[in-house]
């Protein structure tokens, strides 16, 4: 199935042989594996011989034992994770459901199975879709697309439901290995025995990735999105303002239902998403409590919590595998509880200094330790070999911002992100700029891609644009651009201490005004990483 999908994705994107038409795709399942794949003891006609016995290993104690098919297929799917085939694996697994439809490790052995083959193949999906789009088809690529995405979200969510039955007293599978492959190597093997405390960990970690394709299966992509990718791509005049402005507002006016909610299922997905980020925390924070009250077990692990540090065994770093560790004190797991209330809470706010950045330093830690950061920038240290609090340290400095995020009332109207763009009129993004002797005949300054002023130039105080969104003088020179946005409150999303900016007191809704300020704050420390 995975084989097929890619080449019809492929063959949409224009990638396929010139002049050659592409014909509708039938897509077939991909067979079984035949009965000579695989080590002599792993037959799928295996019953002569326990599954997991060595190939030369002496006949059993009990000749006569009756076999236990439920136990073969199992084995056949670790064998078959082992050698990074999840697919395989899955249908074995599954396989072992037909017989016995609760059997724990058969359920968690299935979930875990079906999570690296969705995982990988939407990697692969990505892959496809940056490196080939040519959008000779753009309208049936675009429509294949929301379904790639559904079809994504609907094998995590049966990894989900499959985990959510399996009763934790009951598991007891050891993984010789385990890879998930991210790229051409593989960027985690997990090795060890599985418990409860990695079926919670699990869970997190799916519900996360389920949230995340989640959010793009809710975007509606009915623009000419796959021209602009392959235009950006391949340089269009060179990485810039005025080339990202152009793509931008050519994808934007080209189709008004760009980046809103997709009308089919979009809004049940909106709100999906948001469920799936909310149980982030709450499995986070059962994976810590079980792995710290767990009885010592004398056999290598999968994971365990030792102390405040959450270990996983492990990732791949230099050629070979090694352990991956984080720092999650109880104040950090707090956090993380916190914010998943937050999301199914109107008016609940997370302070961004002390709730949001401690977040997100955990997930580009681990994001960076997987090798999905890598060649980011230069300027940047090697996050995924540094302490997770020393990454916390860098975003601190880096994004200093008085802000909170109300994440509970975002959530409770279905939108798309387009509700995060600026405005754009007359084929221009609405942007001024308080350096006006380094404007040049395009409209932008000269530093930073012509994102920034110059650092030389001399900074003149607004006011900005004209009539009812005139923005008065903040007493502010700012080197980055001046927006405008239709909700600047973004969904309720944002909230400024107007103190910190002297633009009044107390914390209040963002407007236009207090949200350049925290635009100017981010821009001008972030474009500056970019080589």
């Amino acid at each position: 199935m995975r084989a097929a999908r890619l080449v019809g994705l492929i063959l949409l994107c224009g990638c396929a042989t010139p002049g050659l038409e592409a014909a509708p795709l039938e897509i077939i399942d991909a067979a079984p594996p035949s009965p000579d794949i695989g080590p002599p003891h792993l037959r799928f006609d295996a019953g002569a011989r326990r599954p997991d016995a060595a190939p030369d290993a002496a006949p059993d104690a009990a000749p006569d034992a009756a076999p236990d098919p439920t136990r073969d297929h199992i084995a056949e799917g670790l064998y078959w994770l082992s050698v990074a085939e999840p697919h395989f694996a899955l249908r074995a697994f599954e396989a072992a459901l037909e017989i016995a439809p609760e059997d724990p490790n058969a359920l968690f052995g299935a979930a875990l199975a079906g999570a690296f083959d969705g995982i990988e193949l939407t990697v692969m999906i990505f892959s496809v879709i940056t490196n080939q789009a040519k959008a000779t088809r753009t309208a049936e690529l675009v429509a294949r697309l929301h379904g790639e995405f559904m079809g994504l979200r609907a094998e995590l969510l049966l990894a989900l439901e499959r985990a959510a039955r399996v009763d934790p007293a009951g598991i007891d599978l050891v993984l010789e290995a385990a890879p998930l492959h991210l790229g051409l190597q593989p960027s985690l093997v997990l090795r060890g025995a599985l418990d409860e405390g990695d079926l919670r960990l699990f869970q997190a970690s799916v519900s996360f990735t389920v949230a995340l394709i989640e959010i793009l299966a809710v975007q509606s992509f009915e623009t000419e999105i796959f021209e602009a990718i392959g235009a950006l791509l391949g340089g269009f005049g060179g990485l810039s303002y005025a080339t990202i402005e152009g793509l931008v507002v050519q994808l934007v006016e080209g189709a008004p239902a760009f980046l809103t909610v997709e009308a089919s299922d979009g809004e049940a997905v909106f709100f999906s998403a948001r469920d799936h980020l909310a149980a982030v925390g709450a499995r986070l924070n059962e994976a810590a409590a079980w792995m710290k009250a767990a009885p010592e077990d004398p056999r290598p692990q999968v994971s365990d919590w030792r102390g405040a540090t959450l270990r996983v065994n492990g990732v791949m770093r230099g050629g070979a595998a090694v352990p991956y560790e984080v720092m999650i004190d109880e104040a950090l797991l707090a956090t993380f509880l916190r914010a998943s209330s937050a999301l199914t809470t109107p008016g609940l706010r997370l302070d961004f200094q002390a709730e949001v950045i401690p977040i997100l330093a955990t997930i580009l830690h681990y994001a960076a330790a997987l090798g999905l950061l890598d060649g980011l920038s230069d300027r940047l240290p090697p996050l995924g070999g540094l302490p997770r609090a020393f990454v916390e340290q860098v975003l601190s400095g880096l994004l200093p911002l008085p802000i909170a995020l109300d994440l509970g009332t975002f959530f409770t109207q279905p939108t798309g992100l387009r509700l995060f763009l600026p405005l754009i009129r007359e084929g221009r993004i609405m942007a001024e700029w308080e350096c006006p002797q380094d404007i040049g005949e395009a409209g932008h300054p000269s530093a930073t891609m012509g994102f920034l002023c110059a650092e030389e130039a001399a900074l003149i105080d607004g006011p900005h644009f004209s009539g009812a969104e005139a923005l008065a003088a903040d007493g502010y020179g700012s080197r980055a651009p001046y927006l405008l946005w239709a909700d600047p409150t973004l969904q309720g999303l944002i909230w400024v201490d107007e103190a910190a900016y002297g633009l009044g007191g107390g914390w209040r809704l963002a407007d236009n005004l207090s949200l350049n300020r925290v635009i100017s704050d981010v821009l001008s420390r972030v474009l500056g990483l970019l080589p």
